[in-house]
């Protein structure tokens, strides 16, 4: 992050784990804390502990103490290992997206977390094995002493609009683009419209067995599936270009958001998120 790191501390957060069809399978509760050390690195030290519903499952032996160091370098973070290896990025000074590996759990992941407030951050992440989707984990953390918030079911109509802001990284430059005020409006036959600038995005989510078949301006095509409140998917088209998305379709203290990786002949180009809020002075548009 460019200015204080939004997620340093101490946290306590709550994870549901789901497998990968979006079946949920239990909770885990965890204790996370950040800490600087020198040299721009940091250290991070997490307990975590199962429900014992999860015992027999992948998730089982994400159990006890685990730890690791990162370094900072720019916007980029190296995760330095014992139990993390990998690399993320971080930008909008609310927004991270990294990829690695925990050696002694035994899977590789894909993660992401979006700073809400100094008090409440969203985590989650999918874990693999090879090819495999061993869970996908949604975790909401605020500080030690304070109750943890919920997802909650948004309530929007046909007609409501969400604003927000957004940000792009450009990833081989390590810059941020200008923050864009964007709105997001439900229209009856798709499941959201959103306008960015001058420029309109129309996506459609439409039911394919457990699924949806989504698509962006009718030229990018692809698949999504549901997490709980979470929804990941990822699209393409036929001149090199992919997406790879995830969306809060509830709100959590009256706010929901949106993450991004945007690929070229699959070399990651950009990372790109949005902080949604209702807009209660706009009904609809005609």
């Amino acid at each position: 992050m460019t200015k204080q790191d939004p997620f340093l501390g101490a946290w306590k957060v709550q994870e549901t784990i789901y497998d990968g069809t979006g079946q949920k399978l239990g909770l885990v509760s965890q204790r996370r804390e950040l800490r600087s050390l020198d040299g721009g690195r940091l250290l991070v030290r997490q307990n975590c502990q199962p429900e014992s519903q999860l015992e027999g499952g992948p998730m089982a032996a994400f159990k006890g103490d685990f730890e690791f160091e990162l370094k900072r370098d720019g916007a980029f973070r190296n995760y330095l290992g014992p139990d993390v290896v990998g690399f993320g990025a971080g930008y909008g000074d609310a927004f991270l997206q990294g990829q690695g590996t925990w050696p002694r759990f035994g899977y590789t992941f894909r993660s992401w977390s979006v700073s809400l407030g100094e008090n409440l951050q969203v985590t989650g992440g999918t874990f693999f094995k090879g090819e495999d989707v061993a869970a996908v984990v949604v975790g909401i953390g605020v500080p030690e002493g304070l109750d943890t918030p919920q997802f909650q079911d948004a309530h929007l109509k046909d007609g409501s609009k969400l604003v927000g802001e957004s940000v792009d990284f450009d990833h081989s430059r390590q810059e941020e683009g200008l923050r864009t005020s964007v709105t997001r409006r439900m229209v009856s036959d798709l499941e959201y419209w959103e306008y960015c600038q001058e420029q309109e995005s129309h996506y459609r989510l439409e039911l394919h067995g457990n699924g949806y078949i989504m698509t962006k301006n009718g030229d990018l095509v692809g698949a999504a599936n549901a997490y709980g409140p979470i929804l990941i998917w990822d699209i393409c088209d036929h001149k090199g270009q992919s997406i790879s998305g995830v969306e809060s379709r509830q709100s959590i203290d009256g706010q929901q958001f949106s993450l991004r990786r945007q690929y070229q002949y699959g070399s990651l180009v950009s990372l790109h998120g949005i902080k949604w809020s209702e807009d209660n002075n706009i009904r609809s548009m005609e």
